[in-house]
């Protein structure tokens, strides 16, 4: 800028002295005929570089301030890094860094849902819309009956084949348990009996298998035993059930039936006998067809694969159940029990207020009081994905620069830690070429909103087709929005940064980049080494294990003597299990090591900026106290961690990505690992970065 407002001030001067026909005349006439405009111009360019280097100087100050409440200078950093870089953050601080910008995260989702559910967003999208109409549905303490006027509980009951306790001329002869199974799982619902879920193949390239298991029972021996519990269920059946039915029957009378319905509730409970065996192939395509028909899918058939737990208890239980429409006294216990899955966790839908207080005395016999609102709120964060879809469609804007910026240090990673892969004198040329494969597969750029599947039936339906279609990324229900993480998927061959990721303090804008590569890249880059730990090596780089061990004897003995040599070294140093923890702390390791090379090759022989306060230190030092100010914790030695957990606790991470590179480059005095030839050295005056 004063070198541009400079040529302007010379321009002005030689217009006064030059001739009209010199070469530079006309424009010295568009000059002075426009010294207003020009002047207006240049003080308008003027303010928006004071506004952006105003804008840079406050976004590298507060970066500078957060480094400096956290160190203690008095330390050595020779005797203890993570004292130097984090003393007074946990002397001062009630929590991990990471807790703050969780906090934050999660106030702006909570404020984005409640937005939301309150009507306060104009366009909602249909899955949006859906949400907001169960809310209010569920939150009415007088719900609403159907559009046509009948009890949503009733509705649904019928479509699983009817329910018997609440229908005096219910017939068996129609029923068929496979039909009101799947209709639970269609609607979302753990089914009764059987579990059915759909996880990655591990031997298919982009596909799901269905696995088969049990569900667990809902009436344990435990409960059976307890006489109150079992009498309170039965008090709030039988009270529920002659309630429907006086509904049902309107003026027509039927006799004992308050004997009638105290009899089915005890074949429910009862329901233990054994007869024939299923016919599995029908009760899977009961599962799957509406939504492989949907897609014009083939329908499931006894080619496909299944993967099958606890088998031997699954044939007794084929046994014990029988096909549809046997002659059995069976059927109708088979019903009420399967049933029983849906009323109990719908019946205070039903706009009955004599139905549902029953429901509200058995919850209180319970030992639990009834709160509506505080189970609807338990119910919408099983559609959470829904709320989480919103908040990133309505904020993408926020998130879109540091997400580039995220995507472009994983790009960087992965060339650096490449290059040492082309440069690995122990891996034979084989292996190389499967781990350099491996290495060009982590997709880091897919669609931001598109992996939110935000409905659980639309999620079930969806996994349903990708028996036989491509699969969607993966969707983790124990990761959500308001997470501050990154993680990587071993089928999708895929690294995940989630939003929290991509706030301060581990995502910066207008920082030298020595600070971002410190943080986010490492977090970032320690989820693309676990494609290549010990069990991510085992998978090829489509997500599909491999049959057998692709690596040579020679590289594999090698490969193991280099493990080796770090669980050593952190069992030795900070007195963690290194067995335990090792791919987490290989992933430790290499990932300070190739973010720190990405930044030298990112910034070349050109210094960046220092930040305000930190004159004395060079970019590569900025870069580790960078990296281990986001490891600061005022509890880094958790014993539940240490107990719970396969990563090693902060201390060790911000340690040991200064030290573990020194230490197995001197194992035994042999060899140097590819992991050492950049380590960090100490001296009285400082770390730095030294190559062997």
């Amino acid at each position: 800028m004063d070198n541009a407002t400079s040529t302007t001030n010379i321009c002005d001067e030689e217009a006064s002295t030059r001739r009209r026909t010199s070469p530079g005349s006309k424009f010295v006439a568009l000059v002075s005929r426009n010294k207003r405009h020009l002047a207006l111009a240049l003080a308008a360019i003027l303010v928006v570089a004071v506004v952006a280097a105003s804008v840079l100087v406050t976004v590298q100050n507060t970066q500078a301030q957060r480094l400096r409440r956290s160190m203690n200078e008095s330390v050595d950093p020779c005797e203890d890094f993570y004292e130097f870089a984090c003393q007074r953050w946990d002397a001062d601080q009630g929590g991990p860094i990471w807790q703050s910008t969780a906090d934050t995260i999660k106030r702006e989702f909570g404020a984005s849902r409640d937005n939301l559910l309150q009507g306060r967003y104009a366009e909602p999208n249909k899955a949006e819309s859906y949400l907001i109409n169960f809310v209010e549905h569920c939150q009415n303490d007088k719900p609403r009956s159907t559009s046509e006027g009948m009890d949503p509980v009733l509705v649904e009951l019928k479509s699983m084949g009817g329910y018997p306790l609440f229908e005096p001329e219910w017939t068996w002869g129609t029923y068929c348990w496979m039909q009101a199974e799947a209709r639970l799982a269609h609607m979302g619902y753990n089914q009764a009996l059987l579990q059915a879920r759909f996880d990655v193949d591990p031997k298919r390239h982009g596909r799901r298998i269905l696995v088969l298991g049990l569900q667990p029972l809902m009436f344990t021996r435990a409960v059976l035993d307890k006489e109150d519990t079992v009498t309170g269920i039965r008090t709030f059946l039988r009270n529920v059930a002659l309630s429907y039915r006086k509904l049902h029957n309107g003026t027509k009378q039927y006799a004992n039936e308050q004997q009638d319905v105290e009899s089915q509730i005890t074949e429910m409970f009862n329901f233990s006998r054994a007869l024939l065996e299923i016919k599995w192939l029908k009760y899977l395509r009961k599962l799957t067809s509406p939504a492989l028909q949907e897609a014009s899918l083939p329908e499931f058939n006894d080619t496909d694969s299944v993967m099958v737990l606890n088998l031997e208890a699954l044939r007794a239980l084929a046994k014990f159940l029988g096909n549809c429409r046997q002659n059995t006294h069976h059927v109708r216990a088979m019903a009420n029990y399967i049933g029983y899955k849906f009323l109990i966790n719908s019946v205070f839908f039903s706009p009955q207020p004599e139905i549902r207080e029953t429901y509200y005395n058995y919850t209180m016999q319970q030992g639990v009081q009834f709160n509506r609102t505080a189970k609807c709120r338990e119910l919408v964060e099983t559609l959470r994905l829904v709320s989480y879809h919103h908040y990133f469609r309505t904020n993408q804007h926020k998130f879109d620069q540091q997400r580039a910026l995220a995507v472009h240090m994983l790009d960087e990673v992965k060339v650096q830690f490449n290059e040492i892969l082309k440069a690995a004198a122990w891996i034979d040329s084989s292996t190389r070429t499967l781990l350099i494969r491996k290495d060009k597969a982590p997709k880091t750029n897919g669609p931001f909103l598109e992996r939110l599947v935000y409905h659980r039936v639309q999620k079930y339906n969806q996994q349903v087709k990708e028996l036989f279609l491509d699969r969607n990324p993966e969707i983790w229900q124990d990761i959500n929005a308001e997470t501050v993480n990154a993680a990587y998927h071993i089928r999708d061959v895929n690294v995940k940064v989630y939003a929290g990721m991509l706030l301060e303090p581990f995502s910066y804008l207008d920082v030298p980049i020595y600070v971002n590569y410190g943080t986010l890249g490492f977090v970032a880059g320690h989820e693309i080494i676990h494609a290549f730990d010990d069990r991510g090596i085992t998978i090829d780089e489509f997500g599909v294990d491999f049959e057998k061990d692709q690596w040579s004897n020679a590289t594999r003995q090698e490969f193991n003597r280099r493990m080796q040599s770090l669980i050593d070294f952190y069992a030795k140093t900070f007195q963690v299990n290194g067995s335990h923890t090792r791919n987490e702390n290989l992933a430790d390791t290499s990932a300070a090591r190739f973010s720190f090379k990405s930044y030298r090759h990112e910034q070349g022989p050109t210094k960046a900026r220092v930040l305000p306060g930190f004159e004395k230190y060079t970019n590569d030092q900025l870069y580790f106290l960078s990296f281990a100010s986001i490891w600061c914790n005022n509890n880094k030695y958790d014993p539940n961690s240490i107990y719970s957990n396969n990563h090693a606790s902060t201390a060790p991470v911000a340690k040991g990505g200064r030290k573990a590179n020194k230490a197995y480059a001197n194992k035994d005095g042999k060899y140097n690992t590819e992991g050492c030839r950049e380590h960090v050295s100490v001296d009285k005056k400082g770390f730095t970065v030294t190559s062997r």
